[in-house]
């Protein structure tokens, strides 16, 4: 008898995926903080959902909901089952909700740039690899028309306000002043 999980969806990839976070699956694999249970597929009136990604590997990106993340998203793999990865963008989306409606976008797309990148399989983390993620999101949403100079201008200001400090990304001034050097 055939799993009802997996008549609910109609490609592999969206049954395995549901199917795993309904419980099916172990949802450790998702390697978010502890109140992974919380984890759902984020619906389609985000705006910043209209970004359609697909990985280096031409598998399409989902994103996933998980508003205890302490940061408003990023990029992982989920090995459901087998050799396949899957590629995710868990985002917050009431820290999202916070940002004006082009830093949505531009995170959304900068997660996404990550996966078309392949910085996943490479894991080599560091600035120069979001510097390519923030270059990827601005260049991506200038050249679809979604983005202009003013746009770029919220992105910045949000940066500013809200943009810390890592291993990985500059601080906010520094981040928002070196996105100029992607165009």
């Amino acid at each position: 008898m055939a799993d009802p999980c997996f008549k609910s969806c109609r490609s592999r990839f969206f049954r395995l995926l549901r199917c795993f976070l309904s419980g099916v699956g172990v949802v450790a694999f998702l390697m978010v903080p502890p109140v992974v249970a919380q984890a759902a597929l984020v619906e389609d009136e985000f705006e910043a959902l209209k970004i359609e990604c697909v990985d280096v590997r031409g598998i399409p990106v989902l994103n996933v909901r998980n508003d205890t993340l302490n940061d408003v998203a990023f990029s992982d793999l989920m090995r459901p089952m087998g050799p396949v990865f899957y590629p995710l963008i868990i985002m917050n989306v009431k820290r999202l909700q916070q940002l004006s409606k082009a830093s949505q976008a531009f995170f959304v797309a900068h997660e996404c740039g990550h996966h078309v990148l392949g910085h996943l399989y490479q894991r080599r983390p560091g600035v120069n690899v979001e510097q390519e993620a923030d270059c990827y999101a601005l260049r991506t949403l200038i050249r679809r028309g979604w983005f202009t100079f003013q746009h770029i201008r919220d992105v910045q200001n949000d940066m500013r306000k809200f943009a810390r400090a890592s291993i990985y990304h500059a601080d906010g001034p520094g981040r928002a002043s070196a996105l100029m050097d992607c165009l």
